[in-house]
């Protein structure tokens, strides 16, 4: 056989090797032969990842020397310390090894190595440097707080990156995975962020996929049982190499994954088993193209399916691998084909997470074929019990509970025939009902509108970082928002809150109601409210100290506010008086706290009291007082919503009494809100007038103000007709 045949066969051995000792002896055998073969280089990388492993072996000490005396003349160890904890014959204990590196560490041993990439001369010492201190870096936490020092105090752009060892890209990505050696969280971050764009840019430069990329599921913190922010980036982190397709191939990025996840299967440990299924999860999420490749993978899944663990927390993880892979459908059909047994196995657990975990999945996989069909492999009562045992789970830690028990809810919701039968003969089931409205309320809450104040805080933190590329979860943005209130909606959830309405307990009736507030958010939804009636079934409950009604009555508001009155009651059940009354008290509520309510329910009124002059006549004396008081208001769009609910009101008898001769106040106030430099208020005070010129008195108290035929012919001056016009009938009637 020839050598180079003989390399490869090593290499191959290599591997496929689990046994440490075993690995060591054949790294050995491939670094002789690779100084017979002249291949210095790599017989220098095999030595020293044959060390890494067994620092103390005496054959890899012994092939270490034999390159120091080949290569003496160019000074390739040329470090005391290195010589001294590299080929040094003597074995050390512990306890001397670390006074070794924390002398070399605090005698700035790591600056000087880094350093001294740009004294290199020989390309053997420069990756003999490099391989050291990544060895030095994995064995010594001391050794990694001097290399964050380092980044912390030096430029990792793009040019340096191109020109270190990949070994100093590992070791990067290696103190990276040490997140609690780290100042802080967000230095941690910053400084990940900043790294991996440069690395990225460096490799889109070069136009090569880097050595370093073959380790890279080494350093990517895939464990789900990681914290947040570290789940977070290392979803990032993937996804941008998932993106890079133009210069990191997708094939490339499958190969490393599945070595990856091969060398995880050979361990065969419960920590890696939930790697491998964490990592299935990360992907699916990013690329179910990718992810549904590596799962359809030869043998994967049966052998998954054949080893299946006795530990809980290992099959829950593997569920959601599961659950993650329906999204893909040559995967549900792989699933229907093989794994139904083990799922049933399963879906007989006591465990109430496993037990609920595999029922959503039987649920995505037969979902299709049960809906062509027309039939239901789960009875109403399974459906109901299923139900509130996904809603404890989620309600017991629903800011880390697993996607995939929010999808099963999601699916669930589409039978929610069977879910609105149990609050109905169950509404005094207070866990089951408070539960599911809870997470009703989380799906469709929007994010609170920032102050000036925090959106400057924001805009500086961008420009303060607007050279780093910072991913940013949308899904609370107002659109993600949006689209799920609207699937809601769809699937007449609102049938479900009327019947949670008739519950005693006012916090139940309270969720409902700001349900039904933030379904109303958006003016395109609130037709479809208005369809089914849910406003108005809370506004006719009996109301209590909480005032639960305030948000169904502010969503109502904003109903009237975009649609014709006349569609969001029906006159026979539900009077138009009542609604007035149900906003003007809203509106008084609110008089202090909240000026969006308030301009909102200005508008409401001025709609319903468009309705009739029976409106206006019975409510002027009620509302006036409120109008008094904002049409001086400092807000412009309250004072604007003011008077144009004042123009509908004065036209009816009581309106006109209201401005009367003897109140020629409040005629002098209205003339200086026609001269308002707002057009709109302009035209509702412009209108008003018009209205009352009819009435002799009160033109009379109008000509008393030395400005006001000025003021009525500035309004014939205008460009708007509608002011035009309101000039020209004062004009007339004066």
């Amino acid at each position: 056989m020839s050598e180079q045949l003989l390399l490869e066969e090593i290499n191959q051995d290599i591997k496929n090797s689990i046994n440490p000792e075993e690995k060591v002896n054949l790294l050995v055998k491939k670094s002789r032969l690779c100084i017979k073969l002249k291949k210095i280089d790599t017989a220098l990388n095999t030595l020293l990842e044959a060390f890494h492993i067994s620092p103390q072996n005496e054959d890899v000490r012994s092939s270490l020397n034999t390159l120091k005396m080949q290569f003496q003349g160019i000074g390739l160890f040329s470090n005391d310390y290195i010589k001294a904890i590299l080929l040094d014959n003597s074995k050390k204990s512990d306890e001397q090894e670390d006074l070794q590196i924390k002398n070399f560490i605090n005698g700035n041993g790591i600056y000087d190595l880094m350093e001294g990439f740009s004294k290199s001369l020989y390309d053997l010492h420069f990756s003999l440097t490099g391989r050291l201190i990544l060895m030095l870096c994995s064995l010594s936490d001391l050794a990694s707080k001097s290399m964050i020092d380092y980044v912390n105090n030096n430029t990792f752009d793009a040019t340096f990156l191109s020109k270190v060892p990949d070994t100093i890209v590992e070791t990067l990505f290696l103190i990276f995975c040490k997140k609690n050696l780290w100042s802080s969280t967000k230095t941690w971050e910053f400084f990940l962020l900043k790294f991996f764009n440069d690395i990225s840019n460096e490799i889109k430069e070069s136009g090569k996929e880097r050595q370093m990329l073959y380790y890279f599921s080494n350093f990517f913190l895939f464990d789900l049982r990681n914290g947040k922010e570290i789940r977070k980036l290392s979803s990032l982190i993937i996804s941008k190499l998932i993106k890079k397709k133009d210069i990191i191939t997708e094939q490339f990025l499958q190969d490393r994954i599945f070595d990856y996840i091969l060398e995880c299967l050979k361990e065969n440990t419960n920590k890696k088993l939930i790697e491998i299924y964490s990592i299935y999860i990360h992907i699916f999420a990013l690329d179910s193209s990718i992810a549904g490749s590596l799962f359809l993978k030869n043998g994967f899944l049966e052998e998954l399916c054949a080893d299946i663990q006795n530990d809980d927390e290992v099959n829950l993880f593997f569920l959601q691998m599961i659950s993650s892979s329906c999204i893909n459908s040559n995967c549900r059909e792989k699933l229907l084909e093989m794994f139904i047994p083990t799922l049933n196995d399963l879906r007989k657990e006591k465990n109430i997470k496993i037990n609920s975990l595999s029922e959503i999945i039987m649920i995505k996989l037969t979902y299709q074929i049960n809906k062509k069909e027309n039939t239901n492999n789960l009875s109403k009562e399974n459906i109901l019990n299923l139900t509130k045992n996904i809603v404890s789970i989620i309600s017991q830690d629903y800011i880390n509970v697993s996607v995939s028990f929010i999808e099963g809810l999601t699916y669930l919701s589409m039978l929610f025939m069977a879910i609105s039968k149990r609050i109905k003969e169950e509404s005094d089931d207070i866990s089951f009902i408070f539960s599911t409205l809870v997470c009703i309320k989380n799906i469709v809450s929007y994010k609170p509108k920032l102050t000036e104040e925090q959106e400057q805080i924001i805009k500086l933190k961008n420009i303060l970082q607007e050279h780093l590329t910072v991913h940013e979860d949308n899904l609370e943005s107002d659109e993600k928002v949006s689209e799920r209130c609207l699937k809601i909606i769809n699937h007449q959830i609102l049938i479900i809150l009327n019947s949670t309405l008739s519950c005693k307990l006012d916090s139940i009736k309270t969720f409902c109601s700001k349900i039904i507030l933030s379904l109303a958010t958006k003016p395109k939804h609130r037709f479809l409210l208005a369809e089914q009636d849910s406003q108005i079934k809370a506004l006719t409950v009996e109301d209590s100290e909480t005032n639960f009604q305030y948000p169904a009555i502010v969503s109502l508001a904003k109903m009237l506010i975009t649609i014709n009155p006349n569609s969001v009651f029906d006159r026979s059940r539900f009077q138009v008086d009542d609604i007035v009354i149900y906003i003007y008290e809203c509106l008084k509520v609110s008089e202090n706290n909240n000026l969006l309510v308030q301009f909102e329910c200005l508008l409401a009124l001025t709609n319903l009291t468009s309705l009739n002059i029976e409106v206006r006549e019975k409510f002027i004396s009620i509302l006036w007082p409120m109008i008094e008081w904002l049409w001086l208001s400092d807000n412009q769009l309250i004072q604007r919503s003011a008077v144009e609910l004042l123009c509908n009101l004065v036209a009816c008898p009581s309106g006109i009494t209201i401005f009367s001769k003897k109140r020629k106040q409040r005629i002098h106030i209205l003339l200086a809100l026609a001269d308002s430099p707002d057009k709109k208020t302009r035209i509702a005070a412009g209108g008003a007038l018009a209205i009352l010129s009819n009435n002799i008195s009160i033109c009379e108290a109008m000509l008393e103000k030395k400005e006001a035929i000025k003021i009525i012919l500035d309004m014939v001056n205008e460009e708007t007709d509608d002011l035009i016009h309101r000039g020209l009938v004062n004009y007339i009637s004066e």
